[in-house]
């Protein structure tokens, strides 16, 4: 199993080759394919998926970018973990991760669901940035904010969802991101729904790891 990288993506041309062998042994092939990893659906309690970079053997299938940017697997996860998602070449302040949910699993408005996620965010030259919780939006401190975007038969809609976990941004170790998500009769109408994470400046990237949304009670579907 492989990621597609940056310099992947954007290539003109690209091919596989197998090699190992001492010189003089043959090498035969059969069966060959290269198919697209699909990463167990996640279900009505916990709606993300691929949500920690430790247990999808390097995928970030299900994970999007919104705007623009490049998502991959680096070293370090939350926790005694090894390794967590991020996002970098974000040349906006929206840019960020983004997950479509499963539409099924949002037919009931008042549904409440739990969203936590643990953030880092590091800066141009990859040290680490420290975001203020107290600033405007659209600032060079402006922390990360969780935004829905709802695509409706009327037009795509937007709600944001504030961090409820207090305490200052640091910035060397894990950031909780807390946010109660109430489901609306938008959602429960609209053709996809989905999550993502946008704010920190232009050239900031964001690390995330252990992201979940989770039904406050039992779904009744």
């Amino acid at each position: 199993m492989f990621t597609i990288t940056h310099d992947l993506a954007t290539a003109e041309e690209a091919f596989f080759f197998i090699h190992g062998p001492a010189p003089g042994v043959g090498i035969l092939i059969d069966r060959v394919s290269l198919t697209v990893y699909e990463p167990p659906p996640a279900n009505c309690y916990q709606l993300v998926s691929n949500n920690d970079a430790e247990f999808e053997n390097g995928s970030v299938q299900g994970w999007k970018v919104n705007g623009g940017g490049h998502i991959s697997i680096r070293e370090g996860g939350y926790g005694a973990s090894n390794h967590s998602f991020i996002q970098t070449h974000r040349t906006a302040n929206f840019f960020g991760p983004l997950q479509t949910l499963r539409s099924e699993c949002l037919g009931n408005i008042g549904d409440k669901y739990i969203f936590n996620a643990e953030l880092k965010l590091l800066d141009e030259d990859g040290n680490p940035f420290v975001c203020s919780k107290s600033a405007s939006w659209n600032t060079d401190l402006t922390c990360p904010l969780l935004s829905f975007q709802i695509d409706h038969p009327n037009g795509l809609k937007r709600a944001h969802f504030s961090n409820n976990y207090g305490g200052a941004w640091e910035s060397d170790g894990w950031n909780q991101y807390r946010a109660e998500v109430t489901v609306t009769k938008e959602m429960t109408e609209a053709l996809s729904v989905s999550f993502y994470l946008q704010g920190p400046r232009p050239g900031v990237s964001i690390i995330f790891d252990h992201v979940t949304l989770v039904a406050a009670q039992p779904p009744t579907n």
